[in-house]
């Protein structure tokens, strides 16, 4: 079974004829305006400010590895009580993605005395539909 990420869901909510159109080959004008680059650029880099400032406290999933072997890292990583995951990989029932990062919490869980939170490393101030499919 293919899995499905949050982005194809969002695009599926912007046009749900495009997983069809996916399949069939058929590809969307793909260009990106300066802007668009501009956000992604410091999305990134954003992103790499704060894991940097993790440094120390921080277990990185393998970004290379196959997705059994991202998914086994995850399950490792958060057994062993690590304070913050990233890039962490979670795929049950035919749904798979990414969490920019895991924060450990002090909320019980079948892990232990401690849970994990989504930290999610946008930009925007605020959420959007979108950010919400995401989490």
């Amino acid at each position: 079974m293919d899995r499905i990420f949050p982005t194809e869901l969002n695009e599926y909510l912007q046009c749900r004829h495009i997983i069809s159109l996916k399949k069939l080959g058929i590809q969307g004008d793909e260009s990106v305006s300066e802007e668009i680059e501009l956000l992604q650029k410091k999305g990134h880099e954003h992103e790499a400010n704060y894991l940097q400032s993790l440094e120390g406290v921080v277990v990185e999933i393998d970004a290379d590895a196959p997705a059994p072997e991202q998914k086994k890292q995850t399950i490792a990583a958060m057994a062993s009580g690590a304070d913050y995951i990233y890039q962490a990989y979670f795929e049950e029932d035919g749904l798979a993605g990414y969490s920019d990062f895991l924060e450990k919490t002090d909320r019980p869980s079948k892990l232990g005395d401690f849970s994990y939170e989504v930290i999610d490393t946008k930009l925007a101030h605020r959420a959007s539909a979108g950010n919400a499919v995401q989490l």
